[in-house]
């Protein structure tokens, strides 16, 4: 049922009607408490006849007492006599300010369906965080307004790791938060390949793999299958790997990855190459892998094939894209110069198939990288999403190259599918999070009333910052924006401009503030702009 809310100037009270606290299951309940994320708050229950029906009456002193923000609607239910407004979901960006902006544009794509979450979403830092009194510095999602606005909350029900978090905090979240925290963490690569080759599901995917222990090992190993990769046990977007290859005439050739291209060295004899990567050889942070040949034209291809859960706890696919890597390269990573396609033009162009093979091959890989996640989340704690990085070799058999369950790039498809990808994605991520939270069943919502939301303050003038995120440069709505500012006479005491954002530091009022982005978005006929987020 869909419930009005009046805000009422009794202390700490609830009033309702008789028929409406049986919906709520609250008919027998006096005193309980009211419940918003980390935070409750007394309330006593007044069941009144006069009260309209499909009306709620909430004391202000509540919303004040959970810092409850008016302007959004939520989905209302009672759990162990508590009276619980949500779902409340966070989002943890990192530890501090650097990169974030590139973050606050996909904050859009975690409310892109927002009528299907219908409660609060939130993102913040670490510096955000109070843990003496449970709250965090939030920037919180007005869906009435379209826009992010600051507040001060209590912890969020759930939190959704979406950036680098240290490990003391993240243990001491963990501790607080249990499963509703995710994505946790994720194992290395040698334990990640230990688990996958002792399940009789996927070990028919793993390349012969060994844990670089010494320069034995590193010998007997190259020497064997004459071409191996030797990775970093925690390395991530290409970085650090190394290709050797045993050539004809018995020299070895090494192929070494950089952040952006690669390097080929020839040696003399192994024990030239063992010279040369001794301190990687016996650090144990490195593994030896045989390698499949997964090239095409001398360009390395592999499928990064990405899973997310929804709200029903299941697993479904959210992305599916083809990496190819510049010819001669070690690895197919776009940070590594590679380019991004989708699988079906990779399958025709570089595979040459038929569109029905391509569509039995796209199932293949489909299926190998869910039996590739169900297994590694059997053994690690729970998380909410996973990329799975696959190769196909001349024969068409697929194997895994590796996981990746902490930090996937939510904009892998944004070459060939713009924002829909990311959209999905993070979306599923906050259906599964609503899950988490306790609302997936919850019919009962509420909505204040327009008289009784958050009044704008129009009159005195602060210090904001504005972000107006998208990738509106090339399409040169930027001087559109700036225009709009400047016949708004609106103080500009500092403008920054990069390809995702406009930051503007400015002296006005909020009223104005919300004026200047509403004409904004009307001249925005293209949809350019993605978030808009404001706060002193």
């Amino acid at each position: 049922m869909n419930f009005k809310v009046k805000v009422c100037s009794e202390k700490n009270t609830i009033k309702i009607n008789k028929k409406s606290a049986r919906i709520l299951n609250v008919e027998k309940l006096h005193a309980t408490v009211a419940r918003y994320g980390f935070k409750v708050t007394d309330v006593k229950i007044k069941i009144d006849a006069k009260v309209e029906r499909n009306v709620i009456y909430i004391s202000d002193t509540i919303f004040k007492s959970l810092n409850l923000p008016k302007n959004n609607q939520y989905s209302v239910q009672v759990v162990d006599k508590e009276i619980v407004f949500g779902p409340f979901l966070g989002i943890y960006l990192g530890e501090g300010e650097k990169n974030y902006k590139w973050k606050y544009e996909r904050l859009a794509s975690f409310v892109s369906n927002f009528s299907e979450i219908n409660g609060v979403v939130c993102a913040f830092t670490a510096k955000d965080i109070n843990f003496s009194k449970m709250e965090i510095n939030a920037l919180y999602y007005d869906s009435f307004k379209n826009i992010w606005r600051q507040k001060v909350m209590p912890f969020p029900s759930v939190i959704h790791i979406y950036g680098g978090m240290k490990n003391s905090m993240k243990q001491l979240l963990r501790g607080i938060y249990g499963n509703n925290l995710f994505n946790y963490n994720e194992m290395d690569k040698w334990t990640e390949m230990t688990v996958l080759q002792s399940h009789s599901k996927t070990a028919k995917y793993i390349p012969s793999t060994v844990i670089c222990k010494n320069a034995k090992v590193f010998k007997e190993f190259v020497l064997k299958h004459s071409d191996v990769y030797f990775k970093p046990i925690k390395g991530r977007q290409g970085k650090g790997i190394h290709r050797i290859k045993k050539l004809s005439n018995k020299e070895f050739l090494v192929i070494i990855q950089s952040a952006k291209n690669y390097e080929e060295i020839t040696f003399n004899t192994i024990e030239d190459v063992i010279e040369r990567l001794e301190s990687h050889i016996n650090s144990n942070n490195y593994i030896l892998q045989k390698t499949i040949n997964i090239s095409i034209n001398k360009r390395v291809i592999d499928f990064r094939i990405r899973f997310e859960k929804n709200i029903e706890d299941q697993w479904v696919l959210s992305l599916f894209a083809a990496r190819v890597s510049d010819p001669g390269g070690v690895v197919s990573n776009r940070s590594a110069g590679g380019s991004v396609v989708s699988a079906d033009e990779a399958l025709r162009k570089y595979y040459n198939l038929s569109k029905k093979k391509a569509k039995k091959t796209k199932e293949k890989l489909i299926n190998a990288g869910l039996e590739i996640t169900k297994v590694v989340e059997e053994n690690n704690v729970s998380y909410g999403k996973c990329a799975v990085d696959l190769g196909l070799d001349t024969d068409g058999k697929v194997w895994h190259i590796e996981s990746n369950v902490k930090a996937p790039n939510d904009g892998t498809t944004m070459a060939f599918e713009n924002y829909n990808g990311l959209d999905r994605a993070c979306h599923l991520n906050m259906l599964y999070s609503k899950r988490l939270s306790g609302f997936k069943d919850v019919e009962n919502n509420f909505e204040v009333i327009l008289a009784d939301k958050e009044v704008i303050d129009g009159e005195s003038k602060k210090d904001y910052n504005l972000y107006i995120t998208g990738r509106f440069k090339k399409e040169k709505f930027e001087n559109i924006i700036i225009n709009e500012i400047i016949k708004n006479d609106i103080e500009v005491i500092k403008k920054s401009t990069r390809n995702t954002f406009i930051l503007i530091k400015t002296k006005v009022s909020e009223k104005q503030l919300l004026e200047l982005v509403a004409s904004i978005r009307k001249m925005d006929k293209n949809n350019l702009i993605k978030s808009v987020l404001y706060y002193e």
